[in-house]
C-alpha cells in the first residue's frame, strides 16, 4: 500500500532575491556587447594567424580583418622603437620578433583570366619564409627602387636547392635581386612571384631568363597563361646592378 505523501515531505529553501523580470537596459546591453566585442578583437589581434588557422579562422572568412591586423603590425614593425606589443594589461605581451606573424599579404584574389607582367625587382628580405610548402605566409620585403612594401613568392628550384644545401647564408635584411612576374588588379600588385632569383646577397644564384623561358615557368606552374606586352623592363640587369 502506497503512502500518500504530506505537504511537508519537502523542504524548499526561500529564495532571498527574487529575480527580477525587468529587461536589462539600453546601456548595459551595450556594455556588455562592447565588452564581448573587445575580448573577441584583443584575442584575434593576439593570437598568431597560424594559430587562427587552427581554430579555422582563415583570410577569407574575414579578409579585411586580417589586413587591418597585418597593417597594425607592420606600421609597428617600420618603428624602431617599439619592441612589442600588449593590448591591455591581462593579454600576453607580443615580442618584435613576433610581428611578422601575424602579417599576412593582400587578401584579393586576381583573375586568372588576367595578364602575367615581368619586371625586374631588387629589395630587401625583412621577413622571409623558409617553408617552402607553406601556401599561406608570403616573404616580405622592401622595394629598394620604390620604397614600398611587397609580399612574394620564390618559385626557382635552383634557390631552394641551394636553401637544402645550406649555401644560403641569411642574415636579419637579406638582399634579393630577382625577375618577377606579377598581376595587376586597380593598380596594384596582388600576386609577386620570383621565378628566377639572379643574386641572394653576394651569391650568384641564377642566370637571367628571356620572355619566353619566364612564360615557360609560369605554364609549368599554372597551366595555359597569358602574358602581357607591356612588361617592366630591363629584365636583364646590367653587371653594374649586381
Amino acid at each position: 500500500m502506497n503512502t500518500p505523501l504530506r505537504e511537508d515531505a519537502f523542504h524548499v529553501d526561500r529564495i532571498s532575491a527574487p529575480l527580477s523580470k525587468s529587461p536589462l537596459s539600453q546601456e548595459m546591453k551595450l556594455d556588455a556587447a562592447c565588452e564581448l566585442l573587445n575580448l573577441g578583437m584583443t584575442q584575434f589581434l593576439t593570437l598568431s594567424n597560424k594559430d587562427l588557422r587552427k581554430e579555422d579562422i582563415n583570410p577569407s572568412l574575414a579578409p579585411k580583418s586580417f589586413t587591418a591586423k597585418s597593417d597594425i603590425f607592420s606600421s609597428c614593425e617600420k618603428n624602431a622603437r617599439v619592441s612589442g606589443l600588449r593590448f591591455n594589461s591581462k593579454a600576453p605581451y607580443i615580442p618584435r620578433s613576433e610581428f611578422s606573424r601575424r602579417q599576412s599579404s593582400s587578401f584579393s584574389q586576381p583573375d586568372p583570366n588576367d595578364p602575367w607582367h615581368f619586371e625586374k625587382i631588387d629589395c630587401i628580405a625583412t621577413s622571409p619564409n623558409w617553408d617552402r610548402l607553406d601556401g599561406i605566409r608570403k616573404w616580405k620585403g622592401r622595394n629598394k627602387k620604390k620604397g614600398t612594401t611587397i609580399y612574394f613568392e620564390i618559385d626557382d628550384p635552383k634557390f631552394w636547392k641551394l636553401v637544402r644545401e645550406e649555401k644560403i647564408k641569411a642574415s636579419s635584411h637579406d638582399r634579393i635581386l630577382s625577375q618577377a612576374a606579377f598581376k595587376l588588379s586597380g593598380g596594384n600588385r596582388t600576386r609577386i612571384i620570383f621565378l628566377r632569383v639572379l643574386k641572394y646577397n653576394d651569391l650568384k644564384v641564377s642566370s637571367a631568363a628571356t620572355l619566353e623561358e619566364l612564360t615557360s615557368d609560369l605554364y609549368k606552374r599554372f597551366g595555359d597563361v597569358s602574358t602581357s606586352s607591356a612588361s617592366k623592363l630591363p629584365l636583364f640587369p646590367d653587371q653594374a646592378s649586381i
